[in-house]
């Protein structure tokens, strides 16, 4: 962050990443490979605070909720003909908060109701689901989503919590078993969809 205030930010975007989705970065000399990571910037209080624009200038963001899962959901269903994620997300419900309502072994209603009430468990429990729902799709396995949770959302897991955690993500979301299985094959034999 002092390096911004000698000079501007200037990140640099990777379009596509391993994972399938983009990532940024921004090195002392202005190269993608060093220092600060500007895209997801952790959540710490006063953190995100610190970025400001230049006089004159403003900050845009965009973001469509949920694009990840609605593409996911929509390829489940071109490749393996139904997504239960899909049917969820036209429901207009929110898949974080769903996943964690199942975890507490509570309705979804009852999540959101905790939610609004300022539940502290209820909001680390949507910060659990929304992590296994990002970090789980793009094929980590527990050691690596470990770090992922802990490093993307704040959220501290044992290797054993994480295998636990996917199996009943995968449990929660059966299209995705064969969705893997899908790509696998399509990754083996080289040919495209």
């Amino acid at each position: 962050l002092r390096e911004g205030v000698y000079r501007p930010l200037q990140p640099r975007y990777n379009v596509l990443v391993e994972s399938g989705r983009t990532s940024c970065s921004q090195g002392k000399d202005g190269s993608p490979t060093l220092g600060f990571q500007i895209q997801n910037v952790h959540r710490e209080p006063g953190l995100r605070e610190c970025f400001i624009p230049r006089p004159g200038k403003v900050f845009f963001a965009a973001d469509w909720s949920g694009a990840e899962l609605h593409t996911l959901a929509e390829a489940c269903n071109v490749l393996v003909g139904y997504s239960t994620m899909g049917e969820k997300l036209n429901q207009g419900i929110d898949l974080h908060m769903d996943f964690g309502a199942q975890l507490m072994d509570i309705s979804y209603k009852e999540a959101q109701r905790r939610r609004k009430a300022g539940d502290k468990h209820t909001k680390d429990m949507r910060q659990l689901g929304k992590s296994a729902l990002f970090g789980f799709p793009g094929g980590l396995g527990a050691l690596t989503f470990v770090v992922f949770a802990h490093d993307s959302y704040g959220v501290v897991l044992t290797v054993e919590e994480a295998k636990a955690l996917k199996a009943k993500w995968l449990v929660a979301f059966p299209e995705m078993p064969d969705y893997f299985k899908v790509i696998n094959r399509i990754c083996e034999s080289g040919q495209p969809v």
